[in-house]
């Protein structure tokens, strides 16, 4: 194959399916759960972005990867949650097993704070448990669902999904998505109540048209009386690994350039999703764990020239109209997927 010269198509990167990995967490010998004496993600999948470029010295055609995606069973189970013992969940009656580990985990640490030694594998996560609007909720609230026919016109069950790999005969799970609305669990942050406005990133889509990166970014914000009968202002930014980095502590990170050269333009908007409706449940549940739930979708592109030569490698979306309000951040941030035409 001849070589082809050009410009990287995104910074150096590596990444299992939940989060970054720098080069020490890639190469680690610790065996994945349940994978025996597997090393690491030895016997998965890899997925290069890049180019082929001839080495003059060697005199053979090698391939110059930007970006690397590693996953050591990419599966995928959907159905019906049949079974919740307060410890492991059943979707099919197959036992779902969290992943707590730091490379590949379903509570990731998609930007690190404190770097751990290269020798030393982070600690073990938290499980954590999302519904179908990528908003953690309790374990608790994941409820079967009936193994009863349901009676004529009733509503479809959701589908709960989990990705992962199978092992032990088991499904151990890097996200797991409740089809139900669920109880909303605590924030992170413990001053925070539990109807404080929230903000998911489902999928952020970047596509390289040779002369714009046309962008598309989805997701759903938690709308708790008041929020629930006013417009939404969100607001989009682009965040940039600095050269160098691999994007896996906060200063890899970087508005691009500025506040106004991060910005993007296009067209947004929310409409009302009545999934997951606010109202208190006949246990006495109150509607502050199971707000409303409004879904956005955003378009937008940005000119692929000056600052913008490469695509935006992280989107970084906030609520405005929830943030004058309670005066406190309602943001998320998320990866994108690039592709080419």
């Amino acid at each position: 194959m001849p070589a082809v010269p050009g410009v990287p198509v995104r910074q150096c990167s590596f990444r299992s399916p939940s989060q970054r990995l720098t080069v020490a967490e890639l190469i680690l010998t610790d065996s994945l759960p349940g994978r025996g004496a597997t090393t690491g993600f030895f016997g998965g999948t890899v997925i290069a972005e890049g180019f082929y470029s001839t080495d003059a010295e060697l005199g053979v055609n090698v391939f110059l990867a930007n970006h690397i995606q590693v996953d050591p069973g990419e599966m995928v189970l959907i159905g019906a949650v049949t079974g919740n013992n307060g410890t492991t969940v059943q979707v099919n009656t197959v036992d779902v097993v969290p992943l707590t580990d730091p490379r590949f985990s379903t509570n990731p640490i998609s930007i690190d704070l404190n770097p751990i030694p290269p020798t030393v594998l982070p600690p073990l996560r938290t499980p954590l448990y999302k519904n179908a609007s990528g908003f953690p909720v309790t374990l608790e609230s994941i409820t079967p669902d009936p193994t009863t026919p349901q009676p004529a016109g009733a509503s479809a069950l959701p589908s709960t999904a989990v990705q992962g790999y199978f092992a032990d005969g088991k499904m151990h799970a890097s996200s797991i998505a409740f089809g139900g609305a669920g109880l909303l669990a605590a924030l992170a942050d413990p001053m925070l109540p539990i109807d404080h406005p929230r903000i998911s990133i489902e999928r952020a889509d970047v596509r390289d048209l040779g002369t714009t990166f046309d962008i598309e970014v989805r997701g759903f914000i938690t709308a708790p009386p008041p929020f629930s009968q006013v417009e939404h202002i969100l607001e989009f930014r682009v965040r940039d690994m600095k050269t160098g980095t691999f994007g896996t502590l906060l200063s890899d990170w970087k508005y691009r350039v500025s506040e106004a050269a991060s910005e993007i333009t296009g067209l947004g908007t929310v409409r009302v999703d009545l999934r997951t409706p606010g109202a208190t449940l006949p246990n006495g549940t109150p509607n502050s764990q199971i707000p409303p739930v409004q879904r956005w979708r955003f378009r937008g592109s940005i000119p692929k020239a000056g600052y913008h030569l490469l695509p935006p490698e992280r989107i970084e979306v906030r609520n405005f109209t929830a943030e004058f309000a309670v005066h406190l951040p309602v943001r998320a941030e998320l990866d994108t997927d690039v592709r080419v035409n």
